[in-house]
């Protein structure tokens, strides 16, 4: 068996640490095949969301209205009567998510 002299030792340790630097790197952030993906946070750890814009669009089957941040919002019925509501009204809204979906929790058409 040979020995390795002291005059070498350093230029092994270095190359040791090159071999073994890459292993020890930066976490992966992709998430790996077959896991589960993260998703928005929903439910009371969301709401309080402010909202002020311009109606763009308005389905009253739905009820939903699109302002022109390009979000929808669910209005219950107990929050506002969507059939009052017109296309370029300045609305100023709180709201939740709920499974991804925004719904107005409070509503005010502002004059």
């Amino acid at each position: 068996m040979h020995c390795i002299r002291r005059r070498h030792l350093p230029g092994v340790l270095g190359a040791l640490l090159v071999l073994v630097g890459p292993a020890a790197g930066p976490a992966q952030t992709s998430t790996p095949p077959l896991a589960v993906r993260p998703v928005a946070p929903s439910g009371p750890a969301v709401e309080g969301q402010e909202a002020e814009g311009l109606i763009r669009r308005i389905d009253p089957v739905a009820r939903t209205i699109t302002l022109d941040n390009g979000e929808e919002y669910f209005v219950p019925a107990g929050i506002g009567n969507v059939a009052e509501l017109r296309p370029g009204a300045l609305v100023k809204l709180r709201f939740g998510i709920d499974g991804g979906r925004n719904f107005a929790t409070a509503l005010q058409v502002q004059r």
